[in-house]
């Protein structure tokens, strides 16, 4: 898209550049027309009426008389020819400038918008810092390593699940998993889900560089937490769109919870 705008701007500046001297060429030819009329006009009386140069009022009078009514309507439509020439040079310098201050807008538009996520992503980091799992383990997890044990947590959980189908089952131990774990990872994944949000449903050019920004971060456990989350849950950034944009391309097949079956839906 953005080779495609270059292209465009570069065309019209193109042609606007052709107008610039088409406007040039027609005021030199407007000024060498008028030379011209105005030399036809005095060789043309001189020819028809010379007497010298007469002492007589009247005389010039009706010299004066005979070059104004020949002159000026052609002085006229040059005058015309002129006025419009320097329209069509101001209209392409208008032009410019409002390419000039679209192109800043947007550059400006494009600072705004990174500020604003790599802010998120600094606050992401700090939280996923913080992370710990309390007491719950008899060794000490925080930050990113609490995802190996939630990993294993949903691994435990989807053993002792029944579904009608598998679907059903990945649900029903994803929402009995997340019910106890919640308040491990529940900021973290709503902190995520706002950042992917953001990006996704920006206007920006080229969205799949700042996802994978955020995806050379994630640890191989943080994956499939999050293929889990945006598989089974409505309050997340939906699981089509995060593998239409390859959130998942780096994860591992053999760490979901069920390799044989699962790898499918990212086929």
């Amino acid at each position: 898209m953005g080779k495609n705008k270059i292209q465009t701007n570069n065309h019209n500046n193109n042609n606007l550049d052709g107008l610039e001297f088409i406007v040039k060429k027609i005021s030199f030819s407007i000024g060498g027309a008028a030379l011209i009329f105005i030399l036809i006009t005095l060789a043309f009386y001189s020819y028809h009426f010379n007497e010298g140069i007469s002492d007589e009022h009247k005389a010039w009078a009706e010299f004066g008389s005979y070059f104004g009514g020949t002159l000026n309507p052609v002085f006229s439509l040059l005058s015309l020819v002129a006025i419009l020439a320097t329209l069509l040079f101001q209209a392409k310098q208008l032009y410019r400038s409002s390419i000039a201050l679209k192109e800043q807008a947007e550059f400006s538009r494009l600072q705004a918008f990174e500020s604003t996520f790599f802010s998120m992503v600094i606050m992401h980091n700090e939280n996923l810092k913080s992370l710990d799992l309390e007491d719950t383990e008899t060794e000490k997890f925080t930050g990113r390593a609490i995802f190996r044990i939630m990993r294993r947590r949903l691994s435990d959980s989807y053993a002792t699940c029944k579904g009608s189908n598998e679907l059903q089952k990945i649900k029903d131990s994803y929402q009995k998993f997340y019910n106890k774990n919640s308040r491990f990872i529940g900021h973290y994944l709503r902190t995520l889900n706002h950042i992917l949000d953001v990006v996704i449903n920006s206007n920006i050019e080229n969205k799949d560089k700042y996802l994978q920004f955020i995806i050379a971060q994630l640890s191989e456990f943080e994956l499939i937490i999050i293929f889990y989350h945006s598989l089974v849950t409505d309050n997340f950034v939906k699981f089509e769109v995060l593998k239409k944009h390859h959130l998942f391309q780096e994860l591992v097949f053999d760490s979901l919870v069920n390799s044989r079956t699962h790898k499918a839906y990212l086929d």
